[in-house]
């Protein structure tokens, strides 16, 4: 098994290698851009821009937007192909099981994106943190940062259990652009709700993406049963 992640690892890698510049670069880039806006229009239709938390969630939203969609679109093929159309008939032969492969390629999937989401961003959060929000403000900016990357990996796991319930790599696509516009502006806003209520979404989403994962898993065996 260890092998197997090993070998699934270094295949997901060679796909997502180099993501984290891309959002380490997205974030800085819409941090700053949103930060001097705050700063030259202080009007009150702008007042999400200045206020330090705003400045990050609004940052984070364009950021998990383009990580759930473009990773979509990078691991679509590896990891849905075999299990799309004609394809499946060939997976029924794999030693550990396809859903067993499938699991495994998932956390491999999971590792490598909260492992890229967290290098290409939390440098830039510290940065703008010590810099310019105050340190009661820190764990919410940190709740900010988690509740984004959970909420982009459900987009992800969810995209990708659609595209296989409808059998189409494409629908996986489509599903991940519908969830960043439905998500989108309501985490933006998400800077102005408490500690504890950011806590609690937190812990929601993690839920839901096990749920989805487990569901997307047992429809695979249930196809191996042919159910």
């Amino acid at each position: 098994m260890e092998l197997l992640y090993g070998l699934e690892y270094e295949r997901l890698n060679q796909r997502l290698r180099g993501s984290f510049i891309l959002y380490g670069l997205v974030f800085g880039l819409f941090v700053s851009f949103f930060h001097v806006m705050g700063f030259l229009d202080k009007s009150e239709e702008n007042f999400i821009l200045s206020q330090g938390s705003g400045v990050v969630s609004l940052s984070l939203t364009i950021c998990l937007s383009l990580a759930s969609i473009y990773t979509v679109i990078r691991v679509r093929q590896p990891i849905l192909d075999a299990y799309l159309g004609n394809n499946r008939i060939r997976t029924y032969s794999f030693a550990l099981g396809r859903e067993d492969l499938l699991g495994q390629r998932l956390r491999v999937l999971k590792a490598l994106f909260f492992r890229h989401w967290s290098i290409g961003t939390i440098a830039v959060l510290a940065v703008f943190a010590i810099t310019r929000v105050p340190v009661s403000d820190w764990l919410l900016l940190l709740l900010l940062e988690l509740l984004a990357l959970e909420l982009a990996w459900l987009q992800i796991i969810l995209s990708l259990a659609s595209g296989y319930r409808f059998q189409s790599g494409t629908v996986s696509v489509i599903t991940s652009l519908i969830f960043v516009i439905v998500t989108g502006n309501a985490f933006a806003w998400s800077f102005r709700l408490s500690t504890l209520v950011l806590f609690c979404l937190l812990l929601f989403l993690y839920v839901a993406s096990k749920g989805v994962e487990a569901y997307f898993l047992n429809k695979i065996q249930k196809d191996v049963l042919g159910s």
